[in-house]
């Protein structure tokens, strides 16, 4: 039919995903209504961090310090539970639910489309705990000048 019987495709309709490819995946991820919420808050994670952290290396220390982005720093480290990420309990449910008809895939553990959105959804998680962590040593440089 010239289409490539392609029929692995997730546009829309969840419940015929047998397999996906990897752009498929993040395309389920990115679907879920509470990922934008994850998105937004490891932006607003990684902006702080890409702004402060090179004042801070390359000595511009005090005016790093000083300005709305280190305040920034602060909102944000305080504004979620150490090394957390907003909305991630939500999508995994999400997630659970979008996938609760899935076959489950016993040949390959890779090829399970839950085992693949739990490991993308972890890695944002630790993402989330490394950008954590570059918050906290910025704070404490700050606090020691």
């Amino acid at each position: 039919d010239g289409e490539g019987g392609d029929d692995k495709t997730v546009e829309g309709d969840d419940e015929n995903v047998e397999e996906c490819t990897s752009s498929e995946i993040l395309d389920l991820l990115r679907s879920r209504p509470s990922f934008g919420i994850v998105k937004n808050h490891m932006l607003q994670r990684l902006r702080v961090a890409l702004e402060v952290v090179p004042r801070m290396l390359f000595g511009d220390a005090e005016t790093a310090i000083n300005s709305e982005w280190y305040e920034e720093l602060c909102k944000v480290s305080d504004a979620v539970e150490p090394a957390g990420l907003q909305g991630v309990e939500l999508l995994y449910r999400e997630l659970s639910s979008a996938t609760s008809s899935f076959d489950i895939e016993k040949s390959h553990l890779t090829d399970d489309v839950r085992v693949r959105l739990t490991v993308a959804v972890r890695c944002l998680e630790n993402s989330a705990r490394h950008l954590c962590k570059i918050e906290e040593r910025c704070i404490k440089e700050a606090s020691l000048e």
